[in-house]
């Protein structure tokens, strides 16, 4: 009898390793923080890039080989497919420039400047069809961030216990996720 429960307990240890092993967590953002935001059970999809081979050879290398802090891109999507949530982390050689560049491409309009969000953030709010995108573009250290939260058309999310506005929860959601990239 404890032979049989020795193998089952063994047996459902290598099984949920395994398992646990299959999932990809977001570096930045955990799935339940992310179904807050939308208002709904979301579906994560993660891709990370591997570390470069040579970093000592880039003209500013980003951290460590030993560092665990990849780059990559989270997306956060609700069942219905009306709300997503994607974050974006790629390192910059020459942070200023491509930090302009990246304010130029993804917020070619009016923005706004975010206080405490990295090293400087803006947002800004596009609408087409039917919906509202909101993007925050933001630098900490040598690291940007594209941060993209497109919804229907609803100013006021019910979240972590009150009415909000969606400009809130994605300046919350950037203020969370420029800490994690300290």
């Amino acid at each position: 009898m404890r032979t049989s429960l020795r193998w089952f307990t063994l047996m459902l240890f290598v099984t949920l390793v395994h398992v646990a092993r299959g999932q990809s967590l977001c570096p930045w953002l955990n799935q339940a923080t992310a179904g807050g935001a939308l208002g709904a059970d979301v579906s994560m999809h993660v891709t990370l890039l591997p570390q470069p081979s040579h970093p000592a050879r880039s003209p500013q290398p980003a951290y460590p080989a030993s560092d665990p802090r990849p780059d990559g891109m989270c997306e956060f999507s609700t069942h219905d497919q009306r709300s997503t949530l994607r974050i974006q982390v790629a390192t910059m050689a020459n942070p200023k420039k491509q930090y302009e560049a990246a304010i130029r491409s993804s917020c070619p309009g009016t923005s706004h400047v975010l206080i405490g969000v990295g090293n400087q953030a803006i947002t800004c709010s596009t609408s087409s069809n039917g919906g509202v995108e909101d993007r925050v573009v933001a630098y900490v250290r040598n690291r940007l961030m594209l941060l993209r939260c497109n919804r229907t058309s609803v100013t006021t999310i019910h979240w972590q216990g009150s009415d909000v506005t969606s400009e809130a929860v994605v300046q919350a959601l950037a203020e969370q996720i420029a800490g994690s990239m300290y």
